[in-house]
C-alpha cells in the first residue's frame, strides 16, 4: 500500500528523471557485460513492471513517431555509406519490401486461422506491425561484432528502407478495418507509389534546404540546433501531404552525409555528432526501456485470455516471422545469381552471410510505435472498440521481446560458429585515404614553401610531422627536423598547418566523392582532422591572449 500511495505520488518528470537513471545504469551494465544494451534494457523494463505500485508511464503514440522516429532515422542514414548503399540496392529493396510483404502475409495467415474471432483485417494489421526489422536494434547488436562490411550495409539499409514499406501496409490495414471496405490492389499499389516518391522528393528538398542556410551559417551552435531540427523538417511536410515521412528522413540524412563535409565547420561537426550520439543514445535507451515496462500492463488488460494462449499466440506469430526470414533470404540470394547481370555486378554471398542475415531480424520502434499507435474505436461516435487491439498490442511487444533478446543473443555465437570476420575493406580504404591525405598536404607545404610567405625551419617542422605519418603508414621515411619555439613563428606554423588540415580534408571528400573510399571512412578520418583543427585554433587563441 506504501508504494503504490508513493508511486501515486510521483510527478511524471520525476518518472522520467528516475528511468534516464535506469537508462545509464543498465547502459553501464551492458557495457560491463559485452551485451548489446537494447537487450538489456528490455529486460530491466520487464523487471521493473513486476514491481507492485511501481509507475507504468504509458506511451502517446504520436509521441513515437513524431519525437523518436525521425531523430533516430535521421541519424542511422546519416551513418549510412551511399556508395555501399548503391552498390546493395537490389538485396536491399528484395528485403525492405518483398521480405516485408512476404512476412505480412504470412503472419496474417498464421494469425487468422491460429486466433478464434479475429478478423482478416485485423489479422493483416498485426502482420504489417510485426513485420520490419528495426534500423536501431540492428546497428547496436551489429557494432560489438566483426562482420563483413557488406552484411553490415545490406542490413543497415534494409532496416532504413523496410519502414516506409511497413507503414504503407499499416495504414492500408487500418483502413480497411476502419471503413469495413475490402481490400483493393490496384489503389493499394498506386497509394505506395505516392507514398514513396512523394516522401523522398520532399525529403531531398528539405535537406537542400538545410543545406543551403546551413551553408550560410557561422555560428557553430545554431548549426547543432538546425541540425537537430533537419528530420523534423523532412518529416512532418511529408506527412502532411500524406506521404512517407520515414522515407524522407531517410532520404535527408543520405543527402545530408554527403554534403556536411562541404557545408559545416569543424567546430560544428564536432560538436554535432557528439550531441547526436548522446541524444540518440538516450532515445533508444527511453524506447527500449519502455518496451519492457509496457508489457504487463497490456497483458493485464486481457484479463478474458489465459496467460498461457497469450504466450501461444505469441510464439507461433514470433516463429513464423522468423521462420520466413531464414527461407526467404537464402531463396532470393541465390535465385538471382541465375541471372548474369547479378553474377557481374554482385559479389557471391558465402552461405555464413546469408546465414547470418537471415537470423538478424530484430523488431523494435518502428512495430512498437505502430502497435500503440492502433485507434481505440473504428467510428467516429467510439462505439465500437477497434477488433482485437490490445491483443496485436501483446503480440508485438512480445514479438519484440523474441527477437531482439533471443536473436540478439545467439548472433555473437552464431558469427563465431559460422567463422565469419571483419574482411578489413574499411581498414584497407582508411589507410589508402590517410596516405592520399597526406601526400596532399605536403604538396600544399611545397607551394608554400615555393611562395616564400613563411618561415622554412616552420614548414620544414610541419613536413617532418607528415614525413613521419607517412612513415607510420609504411609509404615514406620520416625526417627529424627540430623546430623553433618563438612565438611568431608558432603562429605561422599553426597557420601551415591548418592549411594543410584544409588539404588533407579536401582530399578526403574528394576520394568519398569518388566512391574511392565510404562514409564511415570518410567521418572517422575528418573527425580526426577536425580534432587537429580544433588543437591549432585554440592554440592560435592562447598565442593571441598571450600577446
Amino acid at each position: 500500500m506504501l508504494l503504490a500511495d508513493f508511486s501515486l505520488a510521483l510527478h511524471p518528470s520525476e518518472i522520467y528523471v528516475g528511468l534516464m537513471v535506469v537508462v545509464a545504469i543498465v547502459a553501464l551494465a551492458a557495457t560491463r557485460l559485452k551485451i548489446p544494451y537494447p537487450i538489456l534494457l528490455v529486460l530491466a523494463g520487464l523487471g521493473l513492471s513486476m514491481i507492485p505500485g511501481l509507475p507504468r508511464p504509458e506511451l502517446d503514440p504520436d509521441i513515437v513517431f513524431l519525437i523518436f522516429l525521425p531523430p533516430l532515422l535521421y541519424f542511422a542514414s546519416l551513418l549510412t555509406t551511399w556508395r555501399d548503399f548503391k552498390a546493395n540496392l537490389r538485396p536491399i529493396i528484395f528485403l525492405a519490401v518483398g521480405l516485408v510483404l512476404a512476412t505480412m502475409v504470412a503472419v496474417a495467415a498464421v494469425s487468422y486461422w491460429m486466433i478464434p474471432g479475429i478478423t482478416l483485417g485485423a489479422a493483416f494489421l498485426l502482420g504489417a506491425i510485426v513485420s520490419p526489422p528495426d534500423a536501431v536494434a540492428a546497428t547496436s547488436v551489429l557494432e560489438r561484432l566483426s562482420v563483413p562490411k557488406r552484411v553490415v550495409t545490406i542490413l543497415e539499409g534494409e532496416s532504413l528502407v523496410n519502414d516506409a514499406t511497413a507503414l504503407v501496409a499499416y495504414q492500408i490495414a487500418i483502413g480497411t478495418v476502419m471503413s469495413g471496405v475490402s481490400f483493393n490492389l490496384g489503389w493499394a499499389t498506386l497509394q505506395t507509389l505516392y507514398v514513396a516518391i512523394a516522401g523522398i522528393f520532399i525529403g531531398l528538398l528539405a535537406a537542400i534546404a538545410v543545406a543551403a542556410v546551413v551553408k550560410a551559417i557561422t555560428d557553430p551552435h545554431v548549426e547543432v540546433i538546425i541540425s537537430l531540427l533537419t528530420p523534423f523538417i523532412a518529416y512532418l511536410p511529408a506527412e502532411w501531404v500524406g506521404a512517407s515521412g520515414v522515407l524522407a528522413a531517410v532520404a535527408a540524412g543520405l543527402y545530408m552525409a554527403r554534403r556536411l563535409p562541404e557545408i559545416s565547420s569543424s567546430a560544428s561537426r564536432l560538436r554535432g555528432f557528439a550531441v547526436w550520439e548522446t541524444i540518440v543514445y538516450l532515445m533508444n535507451g527511453f524506447i527500449f526501456v519502455l518496451i519492457g515496462l509496457q508489457l504487463r500492463s497490456i497483458a493485464e488488460r486481457l484479463s478474458q485470455i489465459s496467460l498461457g494462449r497469450l504466450c501461444y499466440y505469441s510464439a507461433v506469430v514470433s516463429i513464423t516471422a522468423i521462420v520466413v526470414r531464414l527461407i526467404w533470404v537464402p531463396t532470393v540470394a541465390y535465385a538471382f545469381r541465375l541471372f548474369p547481370a547479378v553474377r557481374r555486378s554482385e559479389p557471391r554471398p558465402t552461405l555464413n552471410q546469408v546465414v547470418l542475415i537471415g537470423w538478424a531480424g530484430m523488431r523494435g520502434i518502428v512495430s512498437l510505435a505502430c502497435a500503440l499507435a492502433i485507434p481505440m474505436y473504428t467510428d467516429a461516435k467510439q462505439t465500437i472498440a477497434f477488433p482485437d487491439r490490445d491483443l496485436i498490442i501483446f503480440i508485438t511487444f512480445a514479438v519484440i521481446l523474441v527477437t531482439l533478446v533471443f536473436q540478439g543473443l545467439t548472433l555473437g555465437p552464431l558469427i563465431r560458429w559460422t567463422g565469419l570476420t571483419d574482411d578489413g575493406t574499411t581498414a584497407r580504404e582508411e589507410r589508402e585515404a590517410r596516405i592520399e591525405a597526406a601526400h596532399a598536404a605536403v604538396a600544399r607545404l611545397e607551394v608554400m614553401t615555393i611562395m616564400g610567405d613563411f618561415a622554412d625551419p616552420v614548414l620544414q617542422r610541419v613536413q617532418a610531422e607528415y614525413d613521419a605519418r607517412l612513415a607510420r603508414l609504411g609509404a615514406a621515411r620520416p625526417e627529424e627536423l627540430p623546430g623553433p619555439e618563438q612565438a611568431d613563428l608558432d603562429r605561422q606554423m599553426i597557420v601551415i598547418k591548418r592549411e594543410a588540415l584544409a588539404a588533407e580534408r579536401r582530399m578526403i571528400t574528394f576520394l568519398r566523392d569518388k566512391d574511392v573510399v565510404g562514409d564511415e571512412v570518410l567521418r572517422r578520418l575528418l573527425g580526426e582532422v577536425d580534432l587537429e583543427d580544433a588543437r591549432m585554433a585554440a592554440s592560435m587563441a592562447q598565442l593571441t591572449l598571450a600577446e
